[in-house]
């Protein structure tokens, strides 16, 4: 699986651990209310990640991660 070349809303931040997945094939938000309002109004799971800059392979298991839950069609289907 190939990154996106358009970087999602991480692109935007300061961190560099955020700033690294700003080319993964997931919409994530930054820790904010618009993500908890976005998921509420669209019944979606809020998925938590909590990581650090550090090695490459964990950008490596973050597209794999990414891969896999693009895939599941509650993730990408509303009711």
């Amino acid at each position: 699986m190939t990154p996106q070349k358009v970087p999602n809303r991480l692109a935007k931040e300061k961190s560099p651990y955020l700033q690294q997945h700003a080319h993964v094939p997931v919409n994530w938000f930054p820790w904010s209310e618009e993500a908890f309002e976005i998921a509420k109004r669209d019944s979606k799971p809020v998925f938590l990640s909590i990581g650090y800059f550090w090695f490459m392979t964990d950008t490596y298991l973050s597209l794999l991660a990414c891969s896999q839950m693009n895939s599941l069609s509650f993730l990408t289907t509303t009711p």
